[in-house]
């Protein structure tokens, strides 16, 4: 598929309760950015904490009635940024971006802006070492 996952990967994600079921066999837009989150975090943090930092912003996450903000657009902020701060972004260059992508954010509830920007600056910072660390890899099979 899409994500590079095998379907067993993410029929246990839904089983266990970190993504809503798929529609007639299909997964929609938003689900597939929460399984494009969810993989691209995985690599760096544990599963747990991968929840734990998307329940922080959308409650129950098999509900998306309680979220403060879509998956899809997470997702897409978080790919922007990315693209534009790269792997060695200084954190004080990546907090004023974030606030940059969020300026026209609408909070569903006070505080929510606070919340997604917390868990965007985590998810890059996650991220970003997961990328430093595959590099690291890569330098050491060259002298190797």
């Amino acid at each position: 598929g899409v994500s590079g996952l095998e379907p067993y990967t993410i029929q246990n994600w839904v089983k266990r309760g970190f993504l809503s079921a798929p529609q007639r066999k299909r997964y929609n837009l938003n689900q597939l950015c929460r399984i494009l989150n969810i993989n691209m975090l995985k690599s760096c943090l544990p599963m747990e904490k991968i929840c734990g930092l998307l329940s922080y912003v959308n409650g129950d996450l098999d509900n998306i009635t309680d979220d403060l903000i879509r998956d899809t657009d997470l997702y897409f902020i978080f790919v922007n940024i990315a693209a534009r701060i790269g792997k060695a972004a200084n954190p004080d260059q990546r907090d004023a971006i974030i606030r940059e992508y969020l300026s026209h954010y609408e909070e569903p509830v006070p505080g929510a802006r606070e919340r997604v920007a917390k868990v965007l600056a985590i998810m890059l910072t996650a991220w970003a070492s997961a990328q430093l660390q595959s590099l690291a890899e890569h330098m050491i099979e060259e002298i190797m």
